[in-house]
């Protein structure tokens, strides 16, 4: 077979014609191969002709073989396509969708224009079809992509720009469409349709931008966003389509974070309908989308009352992505009806909401402020958690350690306890502290230790000290381990109370006792007495 497709005796062909009615499969499908990639019409239209008789399996090497050399059946299927022979035509406008053959749309255009001509509508349902597969190519990857979309795009283009720019003499808007489908958003002849009135294809064009669901017109308006110059005919457009499929598809489209090349565009509105009075079908939207069209919103496009109200519209009624992209972008705004929004947002359902809520309580200047965030430190929600830490970021070891020395004893346990739960290093540095070389600075973490109640994170350290050559040492790491929950800390505690020691052994019974009589009910709900602390 291989040598009856490619030797010059065209006596080949009615050979591999005949192999077209084998009764085995393999013969059928090398002659399919055959016939197509050579050059003879007559061995194309044996293709044509048996088309329908066609199974699956000889439909796909067909498809595959044209659209591997789509230039070699070229010139039959634009003969056929001229012709008067309706059964050919229908069967050559099935191979070139199946074969991708691009090449073929001049002459789809030629005939498509044509009313009189016996394929015309034919013609026009292949050409939208075939511009629509192109579309596809141009996004296309790997394996897909089947042919190279640049260099198409340049063979098949011009043919429908003229097209267009012959709309007044032959009205077919199937032609529009299909130069729609295959323009890129930078090309000089769409962007002069969009800019003059008075161009014949102006309004057919803005039509389809204003009123088509198909993705690629979505798409073409979406990239036109990224032209600093882009018409204002488009750009009023997409301020004013509010259909959900539109919508949709820009606002997942046009980039996270926003460019400011698009932002500029939109700011350049005067309107945009989505965002300021049917602002309701930003609802039928996911948050992610919703959190786009706050940062659209953000730009400047609409007044900043208009501006506030959209945010507490979507903090309300919004997805948990767009409430909390409102609910942070509400932080620049101050006044008591924002503050009762915030502090009813404490309690939304989604944590990461209740999260960008918290982080807003100590600036907006709450009374209760700081009581909420040390409650905030044991919620549920890590979200939540994380956010009430940043709140009280100050209270971290490391200035903990450097005013420790300042405080007194009730300042002390109410700020330490506050850092270990603030500061996720605080046991960390705190272990460091008590291994410390420096005998200063292991006393002073030993009575830290005590204070921020962090016996039992360093149990293990302490477990060591409690032996050390140092009688001050061990009488401190003795008393901390009285604040120890661990069951490991009793047998200890028996085991130095028989320290050579004095101070030692008392250590150990005081803290046996507090072990024993310590409850375990240990709320504060007094507002921390947080001294020089904050400064």
């Amino acid at each position: 077979m291989y040598h009856l497709a490619h030797t010059r005796n065209q006596a080949a062909v009615p050979v591999l014609a005949s192999a077209l009615a084998s009764t085995r499969l393999e013969i059928r499908l090398g002659a399919i191969h055959g016939l197509v990639v050579r050059r003879n019409p007559e061995g194309h239209s044996q293709i044509l002709a048996r088309f329908p008789t066609f199974n699956e399996a000889e439909l796909t090497e067909l498809a595959a073989t044209v659209i591997r050399s789509p230039h070699k059946m070229l010139a039959t299927l634009r003969d056929v396509l001229l012709s008067e022979d309706q059964r050919l035509c229908d069967n050559a406008c099935h191979v070139i969708l199946m074969g991708r053959v691009y090449q073929i749309i001049p002459t789809l255009v030629e005939v498509a224009e044509d009313s009189t001509h016996r394929h015309s509508e034919q013609a026009l349902a292949t050409l939208v079809q075939l511009a629509s597969l192109f579309h596809q190519e141009t996004f296309a990857r790997g394996a897909e992509k089947t042919c190279e979309p640049g260099i198409v795009r340049r063979q098949i283009l011009p043919s429908l720009e003229m097209s267009v720019i012959r709309y007044d003499e032959h009205r077919r808007l199937e032609i529009i469409d299909a130069f729609l489908l295959v323009v890129p958003p930078t090309n000089e002849t769409f962007l002069k349709i969009l800019r003059e009135r008075s161009h014949c294809c102006h309004q057919p064009v803005l039509n389809s931008l204003r009123t088509s669901a198909v993705v690629p017109i979505l798409n073409l308006l979406t990239r036109l966003l990224h032209d600093m110059d882009i018409p204002a005919a488009a750009l009023k457009t997409i301020g004013a389509r509010l259909d959900r499929k539109f919508l949709d598809y820009l606002l997942h489209n046009i980039g996270w974070p926003v460019s400011l090349r698009v932002l500029e565009n939109f700011r350049k509105l005067k309107q945009v309908h989505w965002l300021d009075n049917r602002r309701e079908v930003l609802l039928e939207l996911d948050g992610r989308a919703q959190r786009v069209a706050i940062e659209v919103a953000k730009s400047g496009c609409v007044e900043r009352k208009t501006y506030l109200s959209l945010l507490k519209f979507l903090l309300q009624q919004g997805d948990p992505e767009g409430r909390r992209a409102s609910c942070d972008a509400l932080a620049e705004f101050r006044d008591r009806q924002t503050d009762q929004l915030i502090a009813q947002t404490l309690h939304d359902a989604d944590p990461r909401v209740q999260a960008a809520a918290v982080r807003q309580i100590r600036d907006r200047g709450f009374h209760d402020a700081m009581e909420r965030l040390v409650q905030l430190l044991d919620h549920r929600a890590p979200e939540v958690r994380d956010a009430a830490r940043s709140s009280l970021a100050e209270f971290n070891y490391s200035r903990y350690r450097s005013v420790f020395d300042t405080l007194d004893d009730h300042s002390r346990q109410k700020i330490g306890r506050l850092v270990a739960k603030v500061d996720p290093t605080a046991t960390r540095r705190l272990g460091e502290d008590l291994s410390s070389p420096a005998l200063s600075t292991k006393m002073r973490a030993l009575e830290m230790t005590q204070f921020m109640e962090a016996a039992d994170e360093v149990f293990d350290r302490l477990a060591q000290m409690v032996y050390d050559p140092d009688v001050g040492v061990r009488a401190e790491a003795v008393a901390a381990l009285g604040y120890c929950q661990r069951e490991e800390a009793i047998p200890l505690l028996y085991d130095v109370d028989n320290d050579t020691n004095r101070l030692v052994r008392e250590a150990a019974n005081r803290s046996i006792d507090q072990i024993a009589d310590r409850s375990l009910n240990m709320t504060n709900t007094e507002r921390p007495d947080l001294g020089g602390y904050i400064g």
